[in-house]
């Protein structure tokens, strides 16, 4: 009897670990599928862009320079309770963008972009407290700019206000 016992409890302990492993693959391969998305919405903006009634050559080139440029992101952070961008946090249900926040966040040096709908300003970057993440780790999509990434659980997406 106490060997069946150890044996069920031993193939438990297998089923529990097979349910995380599959669900550790499922969050990578849907981080995979959410990163691909970005590039080709950014691909596909870009030759949406191309197409125009100019077809020379400085034509195209004219309007490559009308694409908006992201400019000022330094990277994806850690963040907790204590908050690495301590200042002024704004939270819009239907969601930010980036120059909302920059707006917002007008008077400081950075701002963070979290959980696709929140907006956090500081002055100080604090790696030792907050190190810098994968780009991959804030993967959720701002909802009101939808080809920008807008932090995740815990992580900002920072950029320079400007």
């Amino acid at each position: 009897m106490r060997y069946l016992v150890v044996l069920i409890l031993a193939l438990e302990i297998v089923f529990v670990s097979s349910l995380n492993e599959e669900k550790n693959l499922e969050k990578w391969m849907q981080r995979q599928m959410d990163h691909r998305y970005a590039i080709w919405e950014k691909m596909a903006n870009i030759v949406k862009a191309l197409r125009g009634s100019d077809n020379t050559m400085m034509g195209k080139i004219q309007q490559l320079k009308k694409i908006p440029q992201v400019t000022g992101y330094i990277g994806c952070f850690a963040d907790d309770s204590r908050r690495h961008l301590p200042s002024n946090f704004i939270e819009l249900r239907k969601g930010i963008t980036l120059a909302q926040c920059r707006k917002h966040c007008k008077g400081y040096k950075y701002l963070g972009l979290q959980v696709r709908v929140q907006c956090f300003c500081g002055n100080r970057l604090i790696q030792s407290r907050y190190p810098q993440k994968s780009d991959r780790e804030c993967n959720m999509r701002c909802l009101e700019e939808p080809s920008r990434m807008c932090g995740g659980f815990w992580r900002n997406s920072v950029y320079t206000v400007q």
